[in-house]
């Protein structure tokens, strides 16, 4: 049964690298157990679509709950996401003790599994990353090939520039996208259309690999405006920075870069 495949591969693996399918349909969390944990840190669940043998599971069948050595911690639940991937925000309600190991626990279907452990550091981090932006933005069009696990389906590639952060290390860091409105707003204080990871100076919304879950779904108008901040382990966030992104014809080349971004003020 599916739903007995996801429980037992549940944990907190890195990024699967691209075309390996061995952890599909995993829940992810973040931190991981070598990224260690700011006692402000929030956790972030990475959901893809799951199912058992008689109907789908959202999100919102998902229970997560926050162990400490005293039992359950108090934490604030935010569930988003517009597209098969969504994200589940686990924010303590009060600092966590220095040098103290916690787990993170969900329950799929009433069956309770551990998702991961961290152990925390000595200090809160207040401090946001720095990000050098959004340099180039293009929609790719690969075709199907089993042999490269491509889709056939359009998707965004957004090439970015440097993050640094004082605490988080460079591979916890998330970056979290915002889609426009139709009159090009962009509204921080709403959750964000998709958090993503970059690989190799990139980030890529949508579904690119047979082996992920689609993360964007791309606007029906020509162009559209995106707004990405880079995310420490704390929630602190980057500067944000915009980039309008015009969508082509169908590309009779493999990729063609669209535009570059101005990095607009917030």
């Amino acid at each position: 049964m599916r739903l007995l495949l996801v429980l037992a591969l549940l944990g907190a693996p890195k990024i699967a690298d691209a075309c390996s399918c061995a952890t599909f349909g995993t829940i992810r969390l973040l931190p991981g157990p070598r990224d260690g944990a700011p006692l402000n840190v929030r956790f972030l669940l990475e959901v893809p679509p799951i199912e058992d043998s008689l109907k789908p599971m959202a999100p919102e069948d998902i229970l997560v709950t926050l162990r400490g050595p005293k039992g359950a911690v108090a934490a604030e639940v935010a569930r988003w996401g517009a597209a098969e991937l969504r994200w589940i925000q686990l924010t303590p309600k009060a600092p966590l003790a220095p040098a103290t190991r916690y787990s993170v626990h969900v329950s799929v279907g009433g069956k309770d599994s551990l998702l991961g452990q961290v152990v925390t550091g000595d200090a809160a981090d207040t401090t946001a990353p720095t990000f050098e932006g959004v340099t180039k933005a293009a929609v790719v069009v690969e075709g199907v090939s089993p042999g490269r696990c491509t889709t056939g389906e359009a998707y965004v590639v957004l090439t970015i520039g440097a993050a640094k952060d004082d605490a988080t290390p460079p591979q916890a860091l998330r970056y979290r996208v915002w889609l426009a409105d139709d009159q090009g707003a962009i509204d921080y204080d709403r959750p964000p259309t998709a958090i993503v990871a970059a690989r190799g100076g990139e980030l890529h919304l949508g579904r690119p690999s047979i082996c992920t879950a689609k993360s964007f779904v791309l606007p029906d108008r020509p162009t559209f405006k995106l707004g990405v901040k880079a995310v420490d382990l704390a929630g602190n966030a980057s500067a944000p920075s915009v980039v309008e992104v015009s969508v082509p014809p169908p590309p009779k080349g493999r990729r063609a870069d669209i535009d570059k971004t101005g990095r607009e003020d917030q």
